[in-house]
């Protein structure tokens, strides 16, 4: 996708009005590429919470060797059972060194994904190509809003240059449209995928103020 939105972004700034600003989605890194390789300041909008932003230490996490979690050998069948323990043990439980902003931090409380087997884990170099990527935005903006994550929310502003805004929770926003503005616009929706309702009905039954 890089080429073909390099060369659109091009196309755009050679006529009247310029690309000045692009807001993407952090989990697309060719936008990052794009707008870097141009000059363009790029906003990265995550689908994530704060802490979710703990994709962050992966990277950090690989290159002090607390993962990939064993060192293993393959031979066309699925990972032993000695390995599948090792994610049982105590490692993960383990306190490491602390992690700015996060507390205590253990393994276990960093993203799942964290929990590689293979060195080349395919999803996990994806998750470090696309955090890596903020680094030189101008702003992060988080699923999540100040009285959630407020002490987290202050350690990325200060392990960033990029201001980080805090717009969440970001479903609400599409409740405060004008409604002339959603007029003839039924699919502006906060998912692609049909509302899961359930979990709602569940919380409905609860006393107020009663449910974090």
């Amino acid at each position: 996708m890089f080429p073909p939105l390099q060369k659109l972004l091009t196309k755009l700034n050679a006529g009247t009005h310029q690309v000045t600003y692009i807001i993407s989605e952090g989990f697309m890194p060719f936008t990052a590429d794009a707008a870097y390789s141009l000059g363009i300041s790029i906003i990265l909008l995550w689908a994530i919470s704060a802490c979710g932003l703990g994709l962050y230490q992966f990277k950090n996490a690989r290159e002090r060797g607390l993962v990939p979690l064993k060192v293993f050998i393959q031979v066309k069948r699925s990972v032993c059972d000695a390995n599948e323990s090792y994610l049982t043990t105590d490692y993960l439980d383990n306190i490491r060194d602390r992690i700015s902003g996060m507390r205590h931090i253990r393994l276990t409380d960093l993203p799942s994904r964290i929990r590689i087997m293979d060195p080349n884990d395919t999803l996990f170099d994806y998750f470090v190509e696309c955090t890596q990527r903020a680094a030189n935005c101008i702003a992060l903006v988080p699923h999540s809003f100040d009285d959630l994550e407020q002490e987290l929310v202050n350690i990325i502003s200060s392990m960033f240059s990029s201001t980080v805004y805090t717009i969440g929770p970001q479903q609400l926003l599409v409740d405060q449209m004008p409604l002339h503005w959603k007029e003839g616009r039924k699919s502006i929706v906060y998912s692609l995928w049909e509302e899961e309702k359930t979990s709602l009905q569940w919380l409905d039954s609860k006393e107020a103020e009663s449910v974090v």
